[in-house]
């Protein structure tokens, strides 16, 4: 078969990068098409020998924006004859059903989000009105759908009212074989740089949904009254003013430090004990996976993407009650910081259950090869 993948972004993207490499192993040929310019994704895969382009829009947003990756996905298709196109991502996943009509290939659609706001019970937290309608068209016009978890299908199916037939799920995989261990260089340095006697990462989007404030609210708290506790917080994005004024306004800069988006983030959960997680908006996080690998204590909100399907709560990690994630989070911070021995087999334990679970096998190369 000649499979495209179509993608919004140019930037490498681990679960998605083993099933295909495995199905050019098979003898499929693979083509990489972006929205986005020329980058590291495309070096990835010309490495292999694929065929990597770039369909990037003079236009910033709207219809013409649509119109002209739709056309550019067209023309691609037709022009190197394609029979499947993976199309990944909400903003590529819009432009790929529109496309399907014009096209021979069969458009197969990934969805690789779903916002849990609605545990809240309020209005604080909203999917823009852009988004859901995207969503709903994508639902309405896509021929199958492949999700990451079951929670995912349920949550589409019972709150945007998608069609369960058109949905699969095929759980995200991982070379753990290949998942780069830290440099040590690299390592001492942060362990130098930022010491404390207990270690917090939080690695996500600067994103209203992810809930940074909500989960530095007891950890400032605590800082207050005298533990001796480090954050660092990875990436970055629109609510990064409003994260840093609250780490200003509670004089916590030289405890809490934005380090921004990192290439190396393997170092930055090794220097960690806990991976803390507030977030409403997921389907199968990497960094919690990537975090169990490397034995880590993850704080994570019950019922929000996969989490429950693997995190045992008190026995391989910790699940926190979405609506009540501050206060519990601070009694188990607190508890971790006190007594650090009752909970030293939980990384050990999360490990074992992440790579059992999400261990690439060639089961999942003949789901993807059945699409």
């Amino acid at each position: 078969m000649r499979i495209l993948f179509y993608y919004p972004s140019n930037t490498r993207t681990i679960p998605i990068d083993v099933p295909l490499l495995a199905l050019k192993q098979r003898g499929h040929t693979i083509f990489v098409l972006t929205q986005a310019p020329l980058g590291s994704l495309h070096a990835l895969y010309k490495s292999h020998d694929i065929v990597a382009e770039s369909a990037a829009s003079p236009y910033s947003t709207g219809v013409l924006r649509l119109i002209h990756h739709a056309i550019q996905l067209v023309r691609f298709c037709k022009r190197e004859k394609i029979d499947v196109v993976h199309s990944h991502l909400q903003q590529a996943n819009l432009v790929a059903v529109i496309a399907q009509f014009f096209v021979k290939a069969r458009v197969v659609v990934f969805r690789h989000h779903c916002k849990f706001h609605f545990y809240l019970n309020s209005g604080e937290l909203s999917p823009p009105a852009r988004e859901r309608w995207a969503d709903r068209i994508i639902n309405l016009l896509s021929r199958k759908i492949i999700v990451p978890a079951e929670s995912i299908r349920n949550a589409v199916v019972m709150r945007e009212g998608g069609s369960q037939k058109k949905i699969s799920v095929i759980s995200y995989v991982y070379d753990f074989d290949g998942i780069k261990q830290p440099r040590e260089a690299k390592l001492r340095k942060l362990q130098a740089q930022y010491p404390g006697t207990l270690k917090i990462i939080m690695v996500s989007r600067l994103t209203a949904f992810k809930r940074h404030i909500t989960g530095l609210t007891p950890i400032v708290e605590l800082i207050r009254e005298g533990f001796d506790i480090r954050v660092l917080i990875l990436d970055d994005g629109p609510e990064r003013a409003r994260i840093e004024r609250f780490i200003n306004e509670n004089e916590c800069n030289d405890r809490i430090h934005l380090v921004g988006f990192q290439h190396e983030v393997e170092a930055f959960i090794a220097w960690s004990d806990i991976l803390l997680h507030p977030s409403l908006t997921e389907a199968s996080n990497s960094a919690v996976k990537e975090a169990g690998v490397m034995g880590k204590i993850v704080l994570v909100c019950s019922g929000v993407g996969d989490f429950n399907e693997y995190i045992v709560h008190n026995e391989n990690g910790l699940l926190l009650s979405p609506e009540n994630f501050s206060v519990e989070a601070r009694d188990l911070i607190t508890a971790i910081y006190n007594n650090p021995e009752c909970y030293k087999d939980f990384g050990t334990k999360l490990r074992n259950a992440v790579e059992s679970r999400f261990r690439f096998t060639k089961d999942v190369t003949d789901l993807y090869e059945s699409l």
